[in-house]
């Protein structure tokens, strides 16, 4: 009897590995990576959410808390997407014996819809908290027009059939890819700085300006934190602190900012990174990671850190122009287009001042104003106050 119960757990032990060989590696490695993933935007979207609540009164915060769950609600749906992508693509490879696939084919048949964690104004703190920590959060429902960090995984694994998004801004994603708004009662304009001419601003001249800013926190990796600047703001001359932490909300969100605008629309133009003298053509971008094309289906991945200045004003100024050239359709007239265009022109100013390369910011700011003579007041404020 001892010798049958012997066997019996034998054979269910057998039957216990058999099953879990069942399911491929490939396949609990991206599941894990999917789920990391999308633990990772519910909490960096509920920091977003804390952080705009700390630096702004409730009743002038809604426009920019509503364009961060858009976007946050777009992270999820690409994610998704990209993870039914991947696991198509798995099912096809030729290594997976039959139990194999039919466990992807499962994973596939029995994916669910995602759920967002709740907005922090909807529930108690605590519930928010745990539920971004929550290893059940689901993705949203898919879309078909994004590429994520999981198709970066497929390039690098020579997977013919995952292609970076492509495509030009539609009107129906412009808000979607708005950055933090320029506009701002509190930033007054100067009487002094009033009277001076926008052909008054010149390299040597800002550098000057600017000189009391020699301490700002300038990571190589573009992620700044609340802690480094306020180190850093309670430096200077008092009179100069709004200026800057105005000036801060918008470089310290360039990142997050090219990543949602490469969502859905491809850089292919050549890219220079620090630590290579040859230029590389084609790149996709999530907020941990570059994937740089280095062959004809073969990506590299490298730091945020590898990404000149000058690179990173690029890649702005072109989808600054993209924008200008996009059709906006019947939702977006053009005199809003020039707008947005002349914006982001001006952002890539502020990015290049603070980062000291004060030759690219003026030439972005100028731009700005040339692209919108309207905006030559908010140049004022930003770059020469």
């Amino acid at each position: 009897m001892k010798k049958l119960i012997a066997v019996f757990l034998m054979l269910g032990g057998f039957l216990s590995t058999a099953v879990a060989q069942d399911e491929p590696r490939e396949l609990t490695q991206a599941r894990t990576a999917y789920q990391s993933q999308l633990k990772f935007a519910a909490q960096t979207y509920l920091q977003k959410h804390e952080n705009i609540r700390k630096a702004q009164a409730q009743d002038q915060d809604s426009k920019e808390l509503k364009q961060l769950r858009t976007s946050y609600l777009d992270q999820l749906k690409f994610a998704a997407q990209s993870y039914l992508r991947k696991l198509e693509s798995m099912r096809k490879l030729p290594s997976l014996s039959k139990s194999q696939v039919y466990a992807v084919r499962d994973e596939i048949a029995n994916f669910k819809a995602p759920e967002a964690v709740p907005q922090p104004d909807d529930v108690p703190e605590k519930t928010v908290a745990e539920t971004a920590d929550n290893k059940e959060v689901k993705p949203a429902e898919p879309t078909k027009e994004v590429a994520s960090e999981d198709e970066e995984d497929d390039a690098e694994d020579d997977n013919p059939e995952v292609k970076p998004a492509v495509g030009v801004i539609p009107s129906k994603t412009t808000t979607v890819v708005a950055a933090t708004t320029l506009e701002d009662g509190k930033l007054r304009l100067h009487e002094d700085i009033r009277n001076l001419s926008i052909e008054d601003l010149t390299a040597d001249w800002l550098k000057e300006q600017h000189q009391y800013a020699s301490a700002r926190p300038r990571p190589e990796n573009y992620d700044f934190t609340e802690d480094a600047f306020k180190s850093y703001v309670a430096s200077i001359p008092e009179d100069k602190r709004l200026c800057e932490e105005k000036r801060f909300r918008q470089v310290s969100g360039i990142k997050n900012y090219v990543v949602r605008l490469m969502e859905r629309n491809t850089y292919d133009k050549p890219v220079e990174l620090k630590d290579s003298s040859t230029l590389s053509k084609g790149i996709m971008v999530n907020p941990n990671y570059i994937s740089v094309k280095s062959g004809r289906k073969k990506f590299k991945r490298v730091g945020w850190d590898q990404l000149p200045v000058g690179q990173m004003a690029n890649i702005l100024e072109s989808f600054a122009e993209l924008r200008l050239k996009a059709s906006g359709g019947a939702t977006v007239s053009k005199e809003q287009q020039q707008r947005d265009a002349a914006e982001d022109y001006l952002r890539i100013g502020i990015f290049c001042d603070w980062y000291e390369d004060y030759e690219s910011a003026v030439k972005f700011a100028k731009k700005a104003v040339e692209t919108e003579p309207a905006l030559a007041d908010s140049v004022k404020k930003y770059m020469m106050q």
